[in-house]
């Protein structure tokens, strides 16, 4: 399952949590982290475009991504 986001959003929610995650926590600002973050999507997309079950998060809150994901039938 791979969880969608924009880099946008994925920079403002790994912004605050940045030094407890190594590849980043080096990152000084919100615009390089944004860079960091658009770069590695674009390197990663091949192998996320993988995934049996993409889920767009970009305007779910926590509740409705987990209702989503319970939602999938892993098993078919």
């Amino acid at each position: 399952i791979y969880l969608k986001l924009s880099p946008e959003n994925l920079t403002t929610r790994l912004f605050s949590q940045k030094e407890f995650r190594p590849l980043i926590r080096d990152i000084i600002s919100r615009n390089d982290l944004h860079s960091f973050i658009f770069k590695k999507l674009i390197e990663r997309e091949k192998y996320y475009g993988q995934a049996s079950y993409v889920i767009d998060c970009n305007n779910l809150t926590v509740r409705e991504t987990l209702d989503k994901i319970m939602a999938i039938d892993l098993f078919q």
